[in-house]
């Protein structure tokens, strides 16, 4: 097996039992995993930075940096020999089982113990009694689970199955994405007016529609960005918003929630220097504006301009979004990693049925329940609404 990790290449020989690593230009480094493996084949990169690696009839994490090799999957005593294995988009592990004939997926313990994260996003009434459920559905680490359709869905009203339960969509299939700005207006970035503004540009021309474009200043604002010109102006500001007091937490805050109504593949992205001012979290907590994003589905990314670097607090709501921090003149540039919001995962699902029952005119208020199951795992969320005043 062979794999590639931040231009080092991993090799994995099976006699030897150990994994090797080489430059990209094929000069031996030395040898990365030397114990703990019993039959290495496949090697396929993680996100993490690790190599998961096909040995037998285990499925084992061997980090290159350290050597050290974790166990996280076996086939036990149905036996067999695994050629190849990878994640797939919803964390669990698909194994090519050669002797068998048969692709296995396995699901770690604690996520199947942790079940799933379901949350009803919007409830729409407005032609009852047909309503519409949007339905959010996340693993324990809120990250989307992809791949659903009518079978994994079951809808109740008071714990009796609705008529008529029809699957509207998904949000993962649609290749539309949405983009907020926030523009950092400290004195940092004050010199910086050009990169400002290759910034936008670079961002605007990367997804399908811009929602909006706040300044954090003293007090954010929402800027005009209805023209090419607006835009502009809106990108480098005006000298009276830039200031030592500018409010990170305000502008993230108001930036995210416009994005709630419109698609499921959306973005935040803050332009800045990368250093965040004192009063970065008076207002907000970092846990709790990691969550709003994380949960409403909301990547956060990292434009830094100037010289310098992104505080670590930048890089924990990149790490705990799905997002990444990016630097201006990167040798790809910021628009092709923006690009990939297109083609990322989105947890987001519509389902439509038939109300049974009586809305007394629209003033009785009607419980909905909504029910996920994935294989061995399932969540639920339980909502209520009232149906238009008749």
């Amino acid at each position: 097996g062979i794999s590639a990790i931040d231009n080092i290449v991993y090799v994995a020989d099976q006699l030897d039992r150990v994994i090797y690593s080489f430059d990209k230009s094929g000069n031996y480094l030395g040898v990365a995993v030397k114990e703990g493996l019993q039959t290495p084949e496949a090697l396929r990169p993680t996100r993490e930075g690790k190599l998961l690696v096909a040995d037998g009839t285990r499925i084992l994490l061997a980090s290159p940096d350290t050597g050290f090799v974790q166990p996280i999957g076996s086939l036990g005593n149905a036996g067999g020999r695994i050629l190849a294995a990878d994640f797939d988009q919803n964390g669990s592990i698909t194994a090519a089982n050669f002797q068998a004939e048969e692709v296995t997926l396995l699901n770690r313990t604690e996520d199947m113990a942790s079940g799933l994260f379901v949350q009803i996003e919007r409830v729409i009434a407005d032609k009852f009694p047909l309503v519409t459920l949007e339905i959010q559905v996340q693993d324990r680490h809120r990250r989307p689970i992809v791949g659903l359709d009518a079978r994994n869905f079951l809808i109740t009203e008071s714990g009796k199955p609705v008529l008529e339960q029809t699957f509207g969509g998904a949000a993962y299939l649609s290749n539309n994405s949405a983009l907020s700005l926030v523009m950092e207006r400290s004195p940092a970035t004050a010199s910086l007016l050009t990169e400002l503004k290759t910034a936008v540009k670079d961002s605007v021309s990367a997804v399908d529609r811009l929602v909006s474009l706040v300044s954090a200043g003293d007090i954010p604002v929402k800027e005009r960005i209805d023209s090419a010109a607006a835009l502009e102006q809106a990108a480098q500001g005006n000298g009276s918003s830039y200031s030592p007091r500018w409010r990170f937490d305000l502008a993230v805050r108001l930036a995210a929630t416009d994005l709630l109504p419109v698609e499921k593949k959306r973005a935040l992205v803050f332009v800045g220097s990368g250093k965040l001012g004192q009063k970065a979290f008076d207002s907000y907590g970092l846990s709790e504006l990691a969550s709003y994003m994380a949960n409403n589905g909301i990547y956060f990314y990292t434009v830094v301009i100037g010289n310098g670097t992104a505080d670590k607090e930048l890089q924990y709501l990149c790490d705990q979004t799905g997002g990444q921090v990016l630097r201006l003149y990167q040798s790809q540039g910021i628009g092709a990693a923006l690009k990939k919001i297109r083609q990322s995962p989105s947890g987001s699902y519509t389902i439509q049925y038939r109300s049974q029952l009586p809305n007394d005119f629209g003033r009785a208020f009607l419980p909905v329940e909504a029910e996920v199951y994935l294989l061995e795992r399932s969540g639920r969320d339980a909502l209520g609404y009232f149906a238009p005043l008749q």
